[in-house]
């Protein structure tokens, strides 16, 4: 499965794996929490892993914050356990907002 994601300047396509690899990897926050937000419309379980492990482990703010709500999205009971501990846990008040919402 191939999707569109829309830049200011230009549209890319990118597949579903490609997308884990931005949230994985990519050094730009941006890219990171822009792969969160597609991968959680996008509604694949698959995508589940990864996002927990952003929402556990990425140092910016903004990402864990979009994993949350891609988390949430999703709808998986695996991401739970996760989401509570961020709501408790995370020194960023958006992202413990965000988990409570998932």
């Amino acid at each position: 499965m191939t999707i569109t994601v829309n830049s200011k300047k230009k549209q890319v396509k990118k597949t579903f794996q490609e997308l884990i690899n931005d949230l994985m990897s990519s050094s730009s926050e941006k890219v990171r929490y822009n792969a969160a937000r597609i991968l959680g419309e996008m509604g694949d379980s698959k995508a589940v892993e990864p996002l927990i492990d952003v929402l556990k482990n990425d140092k910016n703010g903004s990402v864990r914050l979009y994993a949350a709500r891609a988390l949430g999205e999703l709808g998986d009971s695996k991401a739970t356990e996760h989401l509570i501990e961020s709501l408790r846990e995370d020194r960023n008040v958006d992202v413990r907002v965000r988990a409570a919402r998932a």
